[in-house]
Parts: C-alpha cells; sequence; structure tokens
C-alpha cells in the first residue's frame, strides 16, 4: 500500500509550515514517519488507549536530540479508511499538529502532558489551513 501524493504532498506542507512557524530549537529534530500494515497505534501511550500519530522519543536507541511522529500508513489511504482524501488531509494534519505540540513540550524540557495540547495543535491547524 502507497501513500497517494496529494496526501503525501499534504503531509510535507504541513510539516514544512510547521517547522516554519512553530520551529524547534536546535539541535532538536522530528521526523514524520509513516507504519506500513497500521490502522492504528493501539496500546501507545501511558493510557494505553488507540491513537491516529505517535510522539515517540527513544534515548536508547535513537541519537539524542531526535524524535519521530508516527502516522499509520493505513489511514493515510483513502481506500483503506472509507474517506475521501479531502477529509483525510485535514485529519492528517490535525493529528501532526497535535504530536508537534508534545515535540515543543520535549525540546523546551516541559513534561509531555495532554494538558491543553488540542486547542493549541487545533489552533495550529486551523492557521495551516488557512495559510495552505
Amino acid at each position: 500500500m502507497r501513500i497517494p501524493a496529494d496526501v503525501r504532498q499534504a503531509v510535507r506542507r504541513c510539516v514544512r509550515w510547521l517547522r516554519r512557524h512553530y520551529p524547534l530549537p536546535a539541535p532538536y529534530r522530528v521526523r514524520v514517519i509513516t507504519l506500513p500494515r497500521h490502522d492504528c497505534l493501539a496500546g501507545v501511550g501511558r493510557n494505553g488507549g488507540a491513537g491516529w500519530a505517535c510522539f515517540y522519543l527513544n534515548t536508547r536507541t535513537m541519537p539524542p536530540h531526535c524524535a519521530r511522529i508516527y502516522l499509520p500508513l493505513r489511514w493515510t489511504v483513502s481506500g483503506a479508511t472509507g474517506l475521501p482524501a479531502e477529509k483525510i488531509i485535514p485529519q492528517l494534519c490535525d493529528f501532526i499538529c497535535h504530536e508537534w505540540v508534545h515535540a515543543l513540550q520535549w525540546s523546551t524540557g516541559r513534561p509531555l502532558t495532554e494538558r491543553r495540547v488540542n486547542a493549541r495543535a487545533m489552533a495550529m491547524s486551523r492557521s495551516f489551513r488557512g495559510a495552505a
């Protein structure tokens, strides 16, 4: 299964916009990666709930100051979800913005919590969609 070109381009535009408008302080870096054969990321995080994206940090196996945002590949393909691309793209941007807020928490030494993350992420996503 491959990511459709329009979805891939939209994800790249969103990440580039986030890097420009909400940059992480040097030397912090975040990569957005799709996971093949995943419908969701169940069991990820402290509460173990299902998720549509995941902020991942492993200080034992990854270089310092590097983190990842994972997206289940299956969720990025409209045929797999039954949603058209015009509905998938805004939701993917919402998911990426949510995880980007966690990246900002991490890069500034704040605890990774869900407190006010959704509100900030939705504001970021609305700004991106207004600028795109």
